[in-house]
């Protein structure tokens, strides 16, 4: 998984992507600034969210799809 997110996060231009959960929430990442992977191990998944203006972090293994967003699709959290 964290192979997968690093590959969305290095294409030029960057293209946006949603992050889902297990528990039904989902992250709009419209920028590779506002998600965070650990350097090594095993890590959380950090995101930011400018419209709450927080950092969510998450467990790896509770991400259940990684799919492209549409273009007009924002930062955000569904709670």
């Amino acid at each position: 998984m964290i192979q997968k997110l690093r590959e969305l996060l290095g294409p030029d231009p960057f293209r946006p992507f949603t992050v889902s959960l297990a528990a039904g929430r989902s992250f709009h990442v419209v920028s590779p600034d506002t998600v965070w992977l650990p350097t090594r191990g095993r890590g959380g998944l950090h995101f930011f969210v400018p419209s709450k203006d927080r950092i969510v972090s998450v467990n790896l293994l509770l991400v259940t799809s990684i799919d492209w967003a549409s273009p007009s699709a924002g930062v955000s959290s569904q709670s």
